[in-house]
């Protein structure tokens, strides 16, 4: 199937708060939203002024150059964005979520760092027993996120 574009998701995002009464609109995707950022950020632009708060889930990498500066300008439309940053090092980082791009973890770290010059950032990974979460906090705090959370591992 196609992806929706923005207007679909404008139209989806105005019909379900008209409908549910809903306050909030999460953003995420099968894969990171921002492999789409352009829809990303045209839909946030055309909900401006819909009275919803938004929250952007991503894993941060993708958002670089042109595109990056376009995605941070956007974010100052959301009232939260989550970032998953799953291990303190790119080693770790790579095993757990086998990027297609190398340099992924460092690009995480980049979106981190400029995201929260502009919007409140969380940083969230998962509390796994082979994975020093202490680090990925300190490592979340030092890039600038405002939070930290952890989700709870489920095991294998």
């Amino acid at each position: 199937t196609a992806e929706p574009s923005a207007a679909e998701l404008h139209d989806l995002v105005r019909d379900w708060i008209e409908q549910t009464g809903a306050e909030g609109v999460v953003i995420q995707a099968e894969g990171d939203p921002l492999a789409a950022a352009d829809v990303v950020c045209e839909t946030l632009v055309r909900a401006r002024g819909s009275g919803a708060r938004f929250r952007l889930n991503t894993l941060g990498v993708g958002a670089t150059g042109a595109a990056g500066d376009a995605v941070l300008e956007a974010l100052k439309l959301v009232d939260t964005v989550s970032v998953f940053l799953p291990a303190p090092d790119a080693t770790q980082y790579d095993e757990l979520l086998r990027p297609r791009d190398p340099g992924a973890f460092d690009d995480a770290c980049a979106f981190v760092r400029r995201a929260s010059a502009v919007a409140h950032v969380e940083v969230t990974a998962v509390n796994r027993p082979d994975v020093d979460v202490a680090a990925v906090e300190a490592l979340a705090k030092s890039l600038g996120a405002a939070e930290f959370r952890t989700r709870s591992w489920l095991g294998e």
